[in-house]
């Protein structure tokens, strides 16, 4: 994936397009396909550069591309072909409808999981999936692909990071305007099961789903780390292998994710008990006595000042998408008197309302 990503002796070059597939009207597949195209430059290999490195993924709320060279004039070069739009020309798009085709044809049973899964989770409410439709993509043509671009270019939902010449604080100038209608739940809140296998054995993976408010303010994303580690910590009991963390399929569609390996089936039903009662978990385990694990916690993961290009990365993309602040822990340490002792109490709603839980 991200080649080279840590060798000084070359250039990293990322481009984040707001607005995947969800920008879709009637051609399920475009921005699918404008992701390969946009990334056919570095195989042209018009400078002779043998140092080239690429790849990109498209999602429902964005694209993502990423670049790498010894020379910063390829990648620069390569930038300007996107923007100028001569990028796009109809061998190139012919190419990239190829590509996009065989892909969806050699992952068809994994993405049709995939989006079986989206649709459980946010209740049908993601229409227009990352991959796209085959038959749409057959049909399209350059210039459709032509307009495609030049609407993101005068919407200016694409931006470019240089890594090695990031500053943080210019995060904080971009202004994005985000699809701010937000989900509405059902008003019979329950939890679901989806059985993603056919036979259960005595044990399984389970991906528990909460919907999950919104975090702008810094002290808003400590409190979420903070109960993410909580939960981590008391779930541990039903498996050795629980991570909790952040999905999102959109800026509005958020989720907390466990997952939890190898957890005896029988144990769903009190694991599903233990979730609804959130609210009585700090009677048997004291958040306090945690606070100095937590503090270490905090540190791995708000990481403003590690040098590694990925954690710089997965920052950008945080704070572009889904306005989350980055953090330096160790700077701020008086925001961590500022969380509470329990749970919060959009935690405690949502880990207890409309909890989804896939089971494979």
């Amino acid at each position: 994936m991200y080649q080279y990503i840590d060798d000084k002796n070359y250039k990293h070059l990322i481009g984040i397009i707001i607005g995947g597939s969800e920008k879709e009207e009637s051609i399920h597949g475009l921005a699918h396909v404008g992701e390969h195209m946009l990334l056919l430059p570095c195989f042209e290999n018009e400078d002779e550069d043998e140092s080239y490195s690429t790849f990109g993924y498209t999602c429902i709320d964005h694209i993502f591309l990423y670049f790498t060279s010894r020379n910063k004039s390829s990648l620069k070069k390569i930038r300007n072909k996107i923007e100028d739009k001569s990028v796009i020309t109809t061998d190139k798009v012919e190419i990239a409808k190829h590509q996009v085709i065989c892909e969806c044809e050699n992952l068809k049973d994994k993405i049709a999981s995939n989006e079986k899964k989206v649709k459980f989770i946010t209740e049908n409410r993601i229409k227009n999936f990352a991959a796209g439709n085959i038959d749409d993509i057959k049909k399209i043509t350059t210039q459709e692909m032509e307009n495609w671009l030049e609407c993101i270019i005068n919407e200016k939902r694409m931006f470019f990071f240089s890594l090695e010449d990031f500053v943080y604080d210019s995060m904080q100038s971009i202004c994005v305007k985000h699809n701010m209608n937000k989900y509405e739940q059902k008003k019979e809140q329950t939890v679901e099961l989806l059985y993603m296998c056919k036979d259960i054995k005595c044990r399984c993976d389970l991906e528990i789903y909460a919907p999950l408010f919104q975090v702008s303010e810094k002290e808003q994303y400590l409190q979420l780390i903070s109960d993410e580690y909580y939960i981590e910590r008391y779930l541990i009991r039903f498996s050795d292998q629980v991570e909790v963390t952040e999905k999102f399929f959109s800026y509005t569609e958020r989720y907390l994710l466990i997952n939890m390996k190898n957890v005896l089936f029988d144990a769903l039903p009190e694991i599903i008990r233990e979730l609804k009662n959130s609210s009585e978990w700090g009677k048997k385990y004291s958040y306090k006595t945690e606070k100095e694990n937590l503090y270490h916690h905090l540190v791995l993961v708000s990481k403003e000042n590690e040098s590694s290009n990925i954690d710089i990365i997965n920052i950008i993309l945080k704070k572009l998408l889904y306005e989350i602040s980055f953090i330096d822990v160790k700077k701020e340490i008086n925001l961590l008197d500022m969380i509470e002792n329990s749970m919060s109490a959009e935690m405690q709603e949502s880990l207890k309302n409309n909890t989804k839980i896939v089971i494979t």
